[in-house]
Order: C-alpha cells, then sequence, then structure tokens
C-alpha cells in the first residue's frame, strides 16, 4: 500500500522533541490497537463496529485514526458489548496504554479522546458522534 501523507513519521503534529511533551501522564506512547501506529484526530468517529472497525471503511479510510483503538478489548461490564453502539451512550470496553510517563492504564474507550495524542491534538468536549 503507498504511504499516506499521515503516515510520514516527520508529520509537523508529532513529537519531535521531548520538551514539547507538556502533558507525559496524558501522552499515549503505546497503545492496544490494530494498526502498528497511530495518529488520531479530535474529530475522528469511533469505528460503525466496534468489533470490526474495518467494516464500512472508505478506501485509504482510517489508517491511523482512532478507529484502530476503540476496540473494546477488556470490557468494564459484565453484558456483551453492543457492536453498533446508539450515538446517545458511551462507548463500552477498554484498551491499555503505556504513557510517556511510564506508567500503564487500563482506559475506558470513550476517554480516548481527551489524551494528548501529538502536540497539536487538542481534546474535545465531546467524543464526535456523542450525543
Amino acid at each position: 500500500m503507498p504511504a499516506r501523507p499521515e503516515m510520514n513519521v516527520q508529520a509537523p503534529e508529532f513529537f519531535h522533541q521531548e520538551e514539547q511533551i507538556l502533558q507525559p501522564t496524558l501522552t499515549p506512547t503505546f497503545a492496544d490497537g490494530i494498526w502498528p501506529w497511530m495518529n488520531p484526530r479530535a474529530t475522528d468517529f469511533p469505528p460503525r463496529n466496534l468489533s470490526n472497525p474495518l467494516e464500512g471503511m472508505p478506501t485509504g479510510g482510517y489508517f491511523g485514526s482512532m478507529a484502530g483503538l476503540t476496540i473494546p478489548r477488556h470490557r468494564r461490564i459484565q453484558n456483551s458489548v453492543p457492536n453498533r453502539p446508539p450515538a446517545n451512550q458511551a462507548l463500552h470496553g477498554a484498551i491499555n496504554l503505556v504513557f510517556f510517563d511510564g506508567h500503564g492504564e487500563l482506559v475506558p474507550l470513550e476517554r480516548l479522546w481527551q489524551l494528548h495524542w501529538h502536540k497539536d491534538y487538542q481534546p474535545p468536549l465531546k467524543r464526535p458522534g456523542s450525543k
């Protein structure tokens, strides 16, 4: 597959120097996901189907987006997680993340948008697509 511009590790929004990381406890470095690297945007929607994030993906679609992280790998509820949660409900499940300060944490999917993914990332007031 040809490289997309946002796959360039020299992209201007990426952290290039340690002092650019202003929130080390909120800056992920490793994550559960379906791609080997991530470059999520605050405007990224979760996938339409949490159990199959590639379903319905447009050609060249969400590579590196939040959709590659919003997989309910670890459930925080006893019942099964809906594959297609209604927009007015919080996303169920969580993933493991390691942060720049070295700590690891089980992070609920709904909270992923509130982290600091790159130096220009501004967490939204609410997750895109939520009501």
